[in-house]
């Protein structure tokens, strides 16, 4: 599937008409529920923006990726998609996605290409609300790492995501809070993305695929 076929499919889609937490829950770690705004909003959550940046190379549909660096928090050494916190200066959540694009790995998107949005979600271990953003390059990218931030730009086919056979299970240890659970991944290239990440994907796939 070209790239413009599938620009075409996502735009089809209603903001009003997502697949949402449905999609979503079939990559979702064991025991999420849905959360809904109001159920959330006691806990004051931070808002946050994450870009789906999808382009074509080698006649194949790829999205960037990036994995954090190891630290003291919850997210450490995880791979997400290119986002971050919404500052006071961002005049809008899509605002947000394009600057932390540019800020992680270096790559400017213009506003309009971002085609749709995706369901947000909440995110318990750092309080965030994230909104998924999905957009295009009619380019390749040529990717500028944030080297504090950043600890490797990942480039992955979108087909890849499509294929069952990457679908896994993920052993999550954390002895610091002394838990461990399994919860549904994408295993691809030696990488697992799992979490958030991976429910913002699964109901990228389900718009594709329906």
């Amino acid at each position: 599937m070209h790239l413009s076929q599938i620009l075409h499919k996502i735009k089809q889609i209603h903001p009003d008409k997502l697949p949402g937490f449905e999609a979503q829950v079939k990559m979702s770690p064991p025991l999420r529920k849905k959360y809904h705004a109001e159920d959330i909003f006691q806990y004051k959550p931070k808002e946050s923006a994450v870009m789906v940046l999808l382009y074509e190379k080698n006649d194949e549909v790829y999205i960037a990726f990036i994995q954090r660096h190891e630290y003291d928090g919850a997210h450490s050494g995880q791979i997400s998609l290119p986002g971050g916190k919404k500052d006071n200066e961002d005049i809008d959540l899509k605002a947000t996605a394009i600057r932390e694009t540019l800020e992680e790995i270096g790559i400017t998107v213009p506003r309009e290409n971002i085609i749709s949005s995706l369901t947000w979600l909440y995110v318990p271990p750092s309080n965030f609300i994230i909104y998924p953003f999905v957009s295009y390059l009619n380019e390749l990218p040529n990717f500028v790492k944030e080297e504090k931030e950043v600890k490797e730009i990942l480039e992955i086919r979108l087909q890849d995501f499509l294929n069952n056979a990457h679908k896994k299970k993920y052993l999550y240890k954390n002895e610091k809070l002394g838990i461990s659970f399994e919860s549904p991944s994408y295993g691809i290239n030696g990488k697992t993305i799992w979490g958030a990440t991976a429910m913002i994907l699964s109901e990228l796939i389900h718009i594709i695929e329906s």
